[in-house]
């Protein structure tokens, strides 16, 4: 589900015109909970936007517990003629945010202050 919540965010984010030249780089992020960790994840993939002009291109979870991820991301350098912006993204909030098992797997609900 944390995979999955990395690419949404992905998505809604941009969209890539073709292939652009990305790098691999470890991420750890931690957290309180699942809650927390969930939301702190996704803070840490929209700084790398925000901050450092980096977009996610791919995400996998190395370790996960309830209260760290270790990841290996993919990110690629902002392109304006290369990435389309769908929508500016301002934070990942609380409001809302749930991670729960569910039908033998889980989904979480995070809001988006766009």
């Amino acid at each position: 589900v944390f995979e999955n919540a990395a690419h949404a965010l992905r998505d809604l984010l941009y969209t890539a015109e073709a292939a652009a030249p990305c790098e691999k780089s470890p991420l750890v992020v931690h957290g309180a909970d699942p809650v927390d960790l969930m939301v702190n994840w996704l803070r840490e993939l929209l700084y790398m936007w925000t901050g450092k002009e980096l977009l996610l291109k791919q995400a996998v979870i190395r370790e996960i517990s309830d209260t760290g991820i270790s990841a290996l991301c993919e990110f690629c350098s902002y392109r304006p003629g290369h990435h389309r912006i769908n929508c500016e993204i301002k934070a990942v909030t609380y409001h809302q945010a749930a991670v729960e098992a569910y039908r033998g797997g889980w989904k979480a609900r995070v809001i988006f202050d766009v």
